[in-house]
């Protein structure tokens, strides 16, 4: 019999004002007559690894590791910075609020990360870490001149900061309502 799995993911969570802040991006582009799946701001989160579906065996077995690099890697403050979009902002598909850390400490956590859940098995993203929030995902090419525009407008820094302590590993559960994020194991930064 195949172990039961679930969907997961690795994040830094938000604070309600980076949240806020996020929903008044969001209310902004609302009325644009534009095609968007919007981010619930609540489920707003930094991935630093998506697993796909694991068993509660793998998290078993993760959960050491992860609780060690977490230990040795030092709270750092997060900031964001602008509004931008992959691939980019001329073909918009994912809109997002762009972050930084002091020393590019959020990077060298991703790059840690993924080097311990490689020696786990787990693949190496290819794609190189950009820091960013996902904050929408474009359905369609509707209005999408006046999308990209807007983008680029609302393209400013927000400059709200936030500590991190925490990585998260997060249940992700999908529905047709959309997704919901549940904690199941949190490991706390060094201070």
């Amino acid at each position: 019999m195949k172990p039961k799995t679930i969907r997961a993911f690795l994040a830094l969570r938000l604070n309600h004002e980076i949240q806020n802040t996020i929903q008044a991006i969001q209310n902004t582009f609302k009325q644009l007559p534009v095609d968007v799946k919007w981010v619930r701001p609540e489920n707003t989160h930094l991935t630093l690894k998506f697993l796909g579906d694991i068993s509660s065996e793998q998290i078993d077995l993760l959960t050491p590791a992860l609780h060690a690099l977490a230990g040795s890697t030092k709270s750092f403050s997060l900031e964001t910075t602008g509004i931008g979009a992959f691939p980019s902002r001329e073909r918009p598909r994912i809109i997002w609020l762009g972050c930084r850390s002091e020393a590019d400490a959020a990077a060298l956590l991703t790059r840690r990360v993924e080097n311990q859940l490689v020696s786990f098995g787990f693949e190496r993203d290819q794609n190189p870490f950009t820091p960013h929030i996902t904050i929408g995902r474009v359905r369609s090419s509707k209005n999408l001149v006046l999308l990209s525009t807007a983008i680029e407008k609302a393209g400013r820094s927000t400059g709200l900061r936030q500590d991190i302590s925490q990585i998260i590993l997060f249940q992700s559960t999908l529905s047709s309502c959309g997704p919901s994020y549940t904690p199941i194991r949190t490991f706390q930064l060094a201070q």
